[in-house]
């Protein structure tokens, strides 16, 4: 049974961090933030629901979540809700980082040989 409630929850992460890809891709996301707030709110945002899911998980696991080799029905909610946010927020960082370096990237304006603008020669 266990196997199968983690199996369920999986696919429910990875479906729910596919519908915050699809709503993320591509936007603006904090666009008003300056690079390096950007950078210190993506890696605060990677570490800190990493933190936040283990601890939420061991929280479960110590009052009681698996009953004779399963979760309880709450703990399973509250393992799905608690993944889902982990992996909600991972697409979010990552997204912000993505858009920092496709910011560099795009705005590189590459120098034309001879050093002059407009040659036509």
């Amino acid at each position: 049974m266990f196997g199968t409630q983690i199996a369920i929850c999986f696919a429910l992460w990875l479906g729910f961090g596919y519908l915050v890809f699809r709503n993320v891709q591509g936007s603006n996301l904090l666009g008003h933030l300056v690079r390096g707030k950007k950078i210190a709110l993506a890696t605060f945002i990677l570490v800190g629901s990493g933190v936040s899911l283990l601890a939420s998980l061991m929280g479960l696991q110590s009052a009681g979540a698996i009953v004779n080799g399963a979760l309880t029905p709450i703990a399973w909610c509250g393992a799905g809700v608690v993944g889902s946010v982990f992996v909600g927020l991972q697409v979010l960082a990552i997204e912000l980082l993505l858009g920092i370096v496709s910011e560099t990237v795009t705005t590189t304006v590459p120098a034309s040989s001879d050093g002059k603008e407009g040659n036509t020669e």
